[in-house]
């Protein structure tokens, strides 16, 4: 509610009417915002599917399809940007739950590591802007060394101490009915993750992979601004396309930083000479393009039929030897 504020108090200081004449200068060139989202989110499905490893992964458009329904399903979720990841598991048989929550652990954390080096370079770009005030390069800095310590030491905490395990464990005491022993789903996740970390050259890849997925989805804010014939340098593009990744950790708790991403690009603007209500309409035509997605996204939900249901593999660990039978 209090960016739903926000944005009301934003729009009101800069008039709907200048807002609105930037929307129609746009016109049809507002399907490039849409080229754009989808190119970089198809990039970023891969990973994942990387990370399942040859045995599991499903076909390439069922890769590219859950990807789309789990970023719609995030901008209306505000679980730190997660809450939608679990509709991929749709696209996997019902055995591999484990294995497919697995993958989503240890892409979104590659994810997170990516996204901080993005944010190294909107910070280069930012020092480099001579009209950007200081404050801003010294934000982009702290915010991307931030992203880079926390996601490395979730990785490493992933790889060493059982947390799916003791997440299940957590909940499970939480609702009253904490299980005790067995080989429950948390203890094969964490398996599972172990066996992930382990092959570092798809990590690697995987890294790669999601920093060209973010540049592409980047450059959704400098078409914006192109469809609107407002001219940026490269430092100015650089610099708007990593507000959304620093707005997205920042702002996780804010469904799609409705209020917040349009206020800082307003701000930024301002300091660099190009007109606010320009950079508050490139969000809007991002807020459209994301409806359009969002119900891309349901219709995939709504429409999908999960893949032929195979036994559930992933009861027993990664490494076990063929035949093993799994517990019951």
């Amino acid at each position: 509610m209090a960016a739903l504020a926000v944005l009301t108090v934003l729009c009101a200081r800069l008039g709907p009417r200048r807002i609105g004449h930037e929307l129609v200068t746009a016109g049809p060139g507002a399907l490039w915002l849409l080229i754009a989202y989808s190119l970089g989110t198809a990039v970023s499905a891969l990973p994942w599917r990387l990370l399942l490893g040859e045995a599991r992964r499903p076909a390439l458009r069922a890769t590219i399809a859950s990807r789309f329904a789990a970023s719609g399903a995030n901008t209306l979720i505000p679980v730190l940007g997660v809450g939608g990841e679990p509709v991929r598991l749709l696209w996997l048989p019902r055995g591999d739950v484990a294995p497919g929550l697995a993958a989503i652990i240890v892409d979104r954390l590659l994810y997170a590591a990516a996204s901080a080096i993005v944010l190294v370079a909107g910070a280069v770009a930012a020092l480099r802007l001579a009209r950007l005030p200081s404050v801003y390069t010294t934000i982009a800095v702290a915010g991307a060394a931030l992203l880079l310590v926390v996601s490395l030491a979730a990785i490493w905490l992933a790889a060493r101490h059982s947390l799916a395990d003791r997440l299940q464990r957590l909940i499970g005491r939480l609702r009253r009915r904490a299980q005790v022993g067995g080989d429950e789903l948390g203890e094969r996740v964490d398996r599972e993750i172990e066996a992930m970390l382990r092959r570092r050259g798809t990590i690697v890849v995987a890294v790669l992979i999601h920093v060209v997925g973010r540049a592409l989805l980047g450059a959704e804010v400098y078409l914006g601004f192109v469809v609107l014939d407002v001219p940026l340098s490269v430092d100015e593009a650089l610099a708007f396309a990593t507000i959304p990744v620093l707005l997205g950790f920042i702002g996780a708790v804010v469904p799609s930083q409705l209020g917040i991403q349009e206020a800082t690009q307003a701000v930024v603007a301002a300091a660099l000479g190009i007109p606010a209500p320009a950079a508050v309409a490139v969000v809007v035509l991002q807020r459209i393009r994301q409806l359009v997605t969002m119900g891309i996204a349901w219709v995939l939900i709504a429409t999908h039929r999960r893949a032929g249901r195979r036994a559930p593999a992933d009861a027993a660990s990664p490494g076990a030897p063929r035949g093993a039978v799994p517990p019951a």
